[in-house]
């Protein structure tokens, strides 16, 4: 689905204006860490034919974000260039998870411009979006398990018990690997139950 049903014109030029108010801010913010050239070495070398590894003789698995290299390869091989093609891969892939967002939880247009206007003003999550990591990946698969919660969408219970089991799973620092829980405990926020 591509919009929630009953969805009027005016909600859709609004999820339109939402996902065009975070494209904005995403491209004024691109950047790439450090950290992502860790990667992109690897994948640099594997589209070369050396194998994902680090160094040619040496068979070191330098990467921590598998999918996200395996998505990076086949743009890299077809443009050359790993900088710009890196950004616009994490922009393509935040902007379908913040449409997922607007387009499938939210319950109006307003809300969407609210979840969108949220986002921006979060300097973590736009600066990650197009680091060159693989949280913009993350968004986008944890967004799509959302989808698939029986009845979850605007205005259900299915979000919500997700979000709140989700949320008492938090007791330390947010790390790479606890991403889906607190996605999960973000959950009340984007589709309440009341």
């Amino acid at each position: 689905m591509l919009l929630p049903a009953g969805s009027t014109l005016r909600d859709r030029i609004r999820i339109a204006a939402a996902l065009a108010l975070f494209g904005v801010v995403l491209f004024q913010t691109a950047w790439l860490t450090e950290d992502a050239f860790v990667t992109f070495r690897t994948v640099d070398n594997f589209v070369h034919g050396y194998g994902l590894t680090w160094n040619v003789s040496m068979r070191v698995q330098a990467y921590s974000n598998p999918l996200w290299m395996l998505l990076v390869i086949p743009f890299y091989w077809l443009s050359g260039e790993i900088y710009y093609t890196a950004i616009a891969l994490s922009m393509t892939v935040s902007l379908l998870a913040v449409w997922i967002l607007c387009a499938r939880f939210a319950r109006s247009g307003r809300s969407a411009l609210l979840a969108a206007f949220v986002l921006v003003c979060s300097k973590a999550f736009t600066d990650y979006s197009t680091s060159g990591l693989e949280n913009p990946l993350t968004h986008l698969i944890v967004g799509g398990l959302l989808c698939r919660i029986p009845g979850s969408g605007p205005g259900s219970q299915g979000g919500f018990l997700f979000g709140t089991i989700g949320g008492f799973g938090h007791r330390q620092p947010l790390g790479r690997h606890r991403a889906l829980r607190a996605a999960a405990s973000l959950c009340p926020l984007v589709a309440p139950g009341a």
